[in-house]
């Protein structure tokens, strides 16, 4: 597939990466992206009517030249006004498709009180349809029509029930070692031939789980099973099998006490970030007051933990109710007076740690990251620049021009930011250029990176905790 046939324009213009090499496979047909748009519509490239054996390759492609077309003049009502359009360069591709999400069978064996896609497992034969995805997995493959470095986000419905999932994944993976794919799953079982992939190939994987709960009288009213105890235990097994394990919590009426037990769960199995989310087919404008308490309860609380939280769908946030989120956070932290914790005096407490940004990784990453704040608070007005001893910064800034207020460019090309703190957990407030960055801090050889899914010009905060 020759990179003319991807892209009508090879000049600076208004699109987005999914409107470029995105694939959607979704109930109804195959679209560009899965996000939310105006009136719940999206760029449609092929509607599954009959059958769906073969990728309809050229009438997805001439339907993606319309779509580009569109926007760049305007006049697409879907895409209008959707936050992921940005105006630059686009380069073509030789690889029609890079962005791929799944989520065509909608067949799920638990029964989430939020769920707007909801099948009754008994109910399948009788009135639902669906296509098969291990024929046009191979056949993307087969054709050499996937990007090597592609992105599968696979959702559902539940994947891990469907009995071609293994195999899909086998190909995806046996295809090129630079995939990555994020499964969503609910966790509730895990066999032996899934097991087996995430074994094999699991650096390239990552589980999203929306656990939504700590406890399993909360779980069992969300989710109307009683399946907290597999779950937990598939998760911790995920752990020791894949890349990373993200948690989810989508905030109900139903588990808004359960913000702390959610939390000690993600403790428990260590992880470093975690998600949180509502019911996205609710009015963004009417949003009951509770649940944005809530979301800021959770995110403030994550990081006594060590454990950023942050919006899993941040469309929904933007210009809805992220404003309120906002004051409401603001309140909470102006209200408080926390006072800065005592001095670390851990095993590694005179050692330095160096903040790096990775190498650019061709995965829409920018090699570039702003630190804006550096805290041993989690009030962004506490700074500790005077306890920390720049070595080293990037290639902008000495280490004499580090004082504070002023912002610290960190680019993969420098050495990065080394300092030494007494302090055992570090909040850095960080800002990305383009999509996102990836940034890694490394103490006594030991690295841990940090991925910043932000739009641009948005901050996000770093919890990183001190080796003991």
């Amino acid at each position: 597939m020759k990179a003319d046939t991807n892209s009508i324009y090879t000049e600076e213009r208004i699109s987005c990466p999914y409107i470029e090499g995105g694939l959607t496979f979704q109930n109804h047909g195959i679209t560009t992206c899965c996000a939310i748009h105006n009136g719940h519509n999206w760029p449609l490239l092929h509607l599954y009517q009959d059958d769906l054996t073969q990728l309809p390759v050229d009438e997805i492609l001439e339907n993606r030249r319309k779509i580009q077309k569109e926007v760049q003049d305007g006049t697409n009502p879907i895409c209008k006004g959707c936050k992921s359009l940005l105006k630059r360069e686009w380069e073509p591709s030789d690889y029609p498709f890079r962005l791929i999400s799944v989520q065509n069978d909608l067949r799920c064996n638990i029964r989430c009180e939020y769920c707007n896609f909801l099948v009754k497992w008994d109910d399948y034969k009788k009135n639902y349809r669906t296509y098969k995805m291990y024929p046009l997995i191979k056949e993307m493959v087969d054709k050499k029509l996937l990007a090597p470095d592609a992105q599968f986000f696979w959702a559902g419905g539940e994947p891990s029930i469907l009995d071609e999932f293994p195999k899909c994944l086998e190909t995806i993976f046996a295809y090129s070692d630079k995939i990555r794919l994020q499964i969503a799953t609910n966790a509730t079982v895990l066999p032996p031939e899934l097991q087996e992939v995430c074994r094999k190939y699991g650096k390239q994987i990552n589980v999203l789980c929306s656990l939504d709960c700590g406890t399993k009288e909360t779980y069992y009213a969300v989710k109307q099973k009683d399946y907290f105890d597999e779950v937990v235990k598939n998760l911790s097994i995920y752990t020791g099998l894949v890349d990373k394990v993200l948690l989810k919590m989508i905030i109900t009426k139903t588990n808004l006490h359960d913000i702390d037990a959610f939390l000690e769960i993600a403790n428990k199995l260590h992880l470093k970030q975690v998600f949180y989310d509502i019911d996205c087919t609710q009015d963004m404008e009417k949003v009951p007051e509770e649940m944005i308490e809530a979301m800021v309860r959770l995110s403030l609380k994550a990081l006594t933990f060590g454990i950023v939280a942050v919006p899993a769908s941040v469309w929904q946030f933007q210009g809805k109710i992220s404003d309120r989120i906002l004051s409401c956070k603001s309140k909470i932290v102006n209200g408080q007076s926390t006072p800065p914790p005592p001095p670390y005096t851990g095993k590694n407490a005179n050692s330095s740690i160096c903040i790096k940004v990775n190498g650019k990784d061709d995965r829409a990453f920018s090699d570039e990251v702003f630190i804006i704040n550096i805290s041993s608070n989690r009030s962004p007005t506490e700074m500790i620049w005077n306890d920390l001893t720049p070595a080293e910064v990037g290639t902008l800034y000495d280490s004499s021009e580090a004082p504070t207020g002023k912002k610290i460019l960190l680019s993969s090309a420098g050495k990065g930011l080394e300092l030494a703190c007494e302090a055992e957990v570090l909040y850095i407030w960080v800002q990305c250029s383009k999509w996102g960055g990836i940034m890694s801090v490394e103490e006594n050889g030991v690295k841990t990176d940090f991925n910043l899914y932000s739009p641009a010009a948005e901050n996000r905060i770093i919890v990183y905790r001190r080796q003991r």
